[in-house]
């Protein structure tokens, strides 16, 4: 059995909020939205006046506790029901949402495990990524190697991409594991590690016992959709250089490899952060296509937000696909 071990320490917390809305609580109930953070002081008071001679008094019982912290990580796996593949094909991406389900900072250590078993192949581990720009989709020279044990706020997520390659000759199914684990500690759901939470609270193991796992499936496809993809700048001052003001154009290849059909392809691409989409720029095999899936195969901004999505149909070997679209450097 293969396994591997990476550790990430200490990811920026306010860059991990962005994800947040991915949140989504896997085999077990999340806390509330909004739950008390690990630390918080409860104060309550009991207060009593009274007449005595005519003379008022007034006397108070006051109780107060802290807030303790409940360690409590959850993982989604993105890409269900399936992660399509070929033989041979290199950095498959399975991707996956770790979110700190519980109410005060934590640490978590990830392991990938490509032996699980009781499937046809094993994938070959070939790094892990952090999602940088928190857009959801791989990006090369963008999102940046795992190398330590994410920490994550309370509510906060990060998205992780696994990417294996395909052993030679594969067929069928093949299993990716990925598992977190609390570096707070883990046991039994209501565990307490005395002393181990924020603001020196007591740690309260929470519903996933402080560990969480996800496994992420590769169907070797007897038609694998494959994209390229390109870029090429125009400034204002008809060079090429990356500035403010320049038209960048993306050129998007897409091709099919194997004997069978996809069915269904749909290509979608976020609009980079700091760039500004081009309205009515979107060309599909060289011909303009609108912007609104009513009334073609483009669209920009009502099927995923913020991206162009282009429904492609059935592919085979024979058809290529080239969509091209134009953002402008803000």
């Amino acid at each position: 059995m293969t396994r591997f071990k990476l550790t990430y320490r200490h990811l920026a917390a306010k860059a991990l909020c962005a994800v947040a809305a991915l949140i989504i609580a896997l085999c077990c109930p999340a806390m509330s939205e909004g739950a008390t953070p690990a630390g918080v002081t409860i104060n309550n008071t009991a207060l009593v006046t009274y007449n005595v001679g005519g003379v008022w008094a007034t006397i108070n019982a006051t109780i107060g506790f802290k807030v303790q912290e409940v360690i409590q990580p959850t993982i989604t796996w993105q890409n269900s029901p399936a992660v399509y593949v070929a033989p041979s094909q290199t950095n498959a991406i399975a991707t996956f949402t770790i979110t700190n389900s519980g109410n005060g900072w934590d640490d978590y250590t990830v392991v990938v495990n490509n032996s699980v078993g009781g499937d046809n192949f094993d994938p070959i581990l070939s790094a892990i990524y952090v999602d940088t720009n928190s857009n959801g989709f791989y990006d090369v020279g963008v999102d940046t190697l795992l190398s330590g044990d994410p920490g994550l706020n309370a509510g906060a997520s990060v998205t992780l991409f696994v990417l294996s390659n395909i052993p030679a000759g594969a067929t069928g199914t093949g299993t990716s594991r990925i598992t977190i684990t609390s570096k707070t500690g883990t046991g039994a759901p209501g565990t307490v590690l005395a002393s181990a939470g924020d603001g020196g609270t007591d740690a309260v193991i929470g519903a996933t016992s402080g560990i969480a796992s996800v496994d992420a499936l590769y169907s070797v496809s007897a038609a694998t959709v494959n994209i390229a993809k390109t870029s090429t700048v125009l400034d204002v001052y008809g060079g090429s250089n990356a500035i403010t003001g320049s038209t960048v154009t993306y050129t998007l290849t897409v091709t099919v490899a194997g004997a069978g059909t996809a069915n269904n392809v749909v290509i979608t691409d976020a609009i980079p952060t700091n760039t500004t989409y081009k309205t009515g720029t979107i060309t599909l095999d060289g011909a303009p296509i609108s912007d609104t899936p009513a009334n073609d195969a483009g669209d920009y901004n009502s099927t995923a937000p913020g991206a162009i999505t282009i429904n492609l149909g059935s592919m085979t070997a024979a058809v290529t696909k080239v969509i091209t679209f134009k953002v402008t450097i803000d």
